[in-house]
């Protein structure tokens, strides 16, 4: 996300991206991700193009980014597969990723332009009995609003939905997987979310389970959180905080599990069960990542778990969409 940032904010300043998928990797990207990128080419100043297998790199090598200047094109490639995906410490290891000119005439990528459209048409069908709620700025609105206005959405999309859930009973679980729950500000959104559901699914034996991956994969910043998007630094805190939250937002429910795990698919992915087997699913093309908040909201990272959770619960500033200029997806069963 944070890479994306930089190129989106570059993008709208006047800069040109270009975002070069291989062929293969394009044949085999998942749904969500497709939409993922189908919504990003509406940002200004970005451009997605399919770069052509046969690319005259030695060693099996895999180009990783490329920078075109009047002089040329300087490329970044690696032959390390365990270089190829962006991080903290991406670019670093110099025995891995090589730098280069790439052809000092010019153009000497093959680049086929994607166009938006290509990924609704030929890689995210949706599947019947599925409903697409797409959302710009409907949920710029103040944090403690924000779960009972993504529920309005939903049943604004599908009425009778409303009245299934109203008379399904309680539910056994609410599981949700994310990567990226990281930051109190995407922890209290799913708190919202979650509390905000009609509270006929929810009693005391409903038990709430979030998957996640460890924080940084053991790796830290160089700089100490402050404000309430910055993320946690220790998973037995971020863990803590999240049922001491729950509690204080008044979750009717059972237990509050907080799982990390090495690997967790990428795409966010909510699912209800009944103790019939029955399930409802959404999938959130971002997360709860798509708002960031007016104005700079000082977090107690430094206090303990009490004090986080209360001001995590408290916290009440508006939203709004992280970026503006293409839409985030949520996909959901249109019945149970």
């Amino acid at each position: 996300w944070e890479f994306l940032q930089r190129l989106i904010q570059y993008g709208s300043n006047g800069g040109s991206v270009r975002l070069l998928i291989a062929e293969q990797v394009l044949a085999d990207l998942p749904d969500s991700q497709c939409r993922f990128l189908a919504a990003l080419q509406y940002s200004k100043g970005l451009a997605l193009y399919c770069l052509k297998a046969d690319q005259p790199l030695s060693n099996n090598g895999t180009l990783l980014a490329a920078v075109y200047g009047a002089n040329g094109i300087t490329g970044w490639a690696t032959a390390d597969n365990e270089s190829i995906a962006p991080g903290p410490d991406w670019g670093h290891a110099v025995t891995s990723i090589v730098k280069g000119d790439i052809n000092s005439g010019g153009e000497a990528l093959q680049l086929d332009a994607i166009k938006p459209d290509f990924f609704a048409d030929a890689n995210t069908t949706i599947p019947a009995g599925t409903v697409r709620l797409s959302v710009v700025d409907e949920l710029n609105v103040s944090i403690d609003s924000f779960g009972e206005n993504l529920w309005e959405l939903v049943f604004d999309q599908v009425p009778e939905l409303q009245k299934k859930f109203e008379t399904a009973g309680p539910a056994v679980s609410i599981a949700y997987s994310d990567k990226y729950i990281k930051s109190p500000l995407c922890l209290r959104l799913f708190a919202e979310f979650v509390i905000a559901a009609p509270a006929e699914i929810i009693d005391s034996k409903t038990n709430l389970n979030v998957v996640t991956v460890p924080l940084d994969d053991g790796k830290r910043r160089n700089t100490s959180p402050m404000y309430f998007h910055d993320n946690w630094q220790l998973d037995n805190q971020r863990r803590s905080v999240a049922t001491q939250l729950m509690t204080l937002m008044g979750w009717a429910g059972g237990d509050v599990d907080v799982l990390e795990r090495r690997s967790v698919p990428h795409y966010r992915e909510l699912t209800i069960t009944w103790s019939d087997t029955t399930q409802w699913t959404m999938q959130l093309d971002q997360g709860f990542g798509s708002w960031v908040y007016t104005g700079r909201e000082h977090f107690p990272f430094d206090q303990g778990v009490a004090q986080q959770a209360s001001i995590a619960s408290r916290i009440n500033p508006g939203l709004v969409a992280r970026h503006p200029k293409f839409n985030t997806y949520f996909f959901f069963d249109a019945s149970l």
